[in-house]
Order: structure tokens, then sequence, then C-alpha cells
């Protein structure tokens, strides 16, 4: 019997193992994922993707709070009712999301420096910036060609 060493598997194990958490078949199927997937997912589609591994949504919940707490996923808000999830490994990047058919694109740079030197010249109380969110919204050209 030969052994293939699966790389992928190797690196979501040491990331686990680096946050302080298990790396349990489930946790490193919805790694996989979201890996593979390259947008953000919500938690149905999550589900949905994993397929054959049945997960319980409360566990999902709880899965993608712990993740979150980790550095793990980054939670991306779409303006849907439920929240959207993406490896957080990946580059600083943004997203532009059509309003009619929901397609998502990424958006590959993230120079908000300008924005933020300012932000923090203007402002009167705070003196550092830690976190952002920035996700555009339009009509991708598809939608606008249907019109």
């Amino acid at each position: 019997m030969i052994l293939i060493k699966d790389k992928q598997i190797d690196y979501f194990v040491t990331l686990l193992h680096k946050a302080s958490l298990k790396a349990t078949p489930t946790r490193i199927a919805v790694l996989k994922v979201l890996e593979k997937e390259h947008k953000p997912l919500s938690i149905a589609i999550l589900q949905k993707r994993i397929g054959e591994q049945k997960i319980d949504t409360a566990t999902v919940y709880r899965m993608m709070q712990s993740f979150q707490e980790k550095g793990i996923v980054r939670r991306v808000d779409l303006r849907h009712t439920h929240a959207h999830y993406e490896l957080a490994t990946r580059a600083d990047h943004h997203h532009i999301t059509c309003e009619r058919c929901g397609k998502i694109e990424d958006i590959p740079w993230c120079d908000l420096a300008p924005i933020v030197k300012k932000a923090l010249c203007q402002s009167v109380t705070f003196t550092q910036i830690t976190d952002h969110t920035f996700e555009l919204f339009g009509i991708c050209r598809s939608c606008a060609d249907e019109e």
C-alpha cells in the first residue's frame, strides 16, 4: 500500500493546532471547502458543499465562530440576512457583489492607506485603525445586458 501525503490536509492540521483547536475531519472538510471555493460562503452553502458528511447547522455556526476568533476565517457582510465566511489566510482583499444575481467577484487589492490616513487626521477621538471591512455593490455586466 502506498500512502500519498496530502499537503493541504497537513497545512490545515498545522493551522488548527497553532490555533489550539483539534484537527477533526469535520473541521478539515470545512476548511477544504472554503479553500476550494475562493469566495465567501454562507453556512447553508458550506453544509451543501461538504455533502456526504452531514453537519448540524449549530455545529457549523459554532465552528465558524471559533475559527473567526482564532483568525482562521473572516466574516464577510454581503448585505444578506446571514453571514458569509472565507479563509483569513488569503491576502487582504474585498468583494464586489451584484445586487441582482448575487455574483461575487474578488477585488484583489486593498489600498486603503490614504483613506485610513485621512480618517485619522480628521478624527477628534481616534488614534489608530485596527481593522476594516470594505465591500462594493453594483450590477454585473450580465444583469446590465438583460435590461
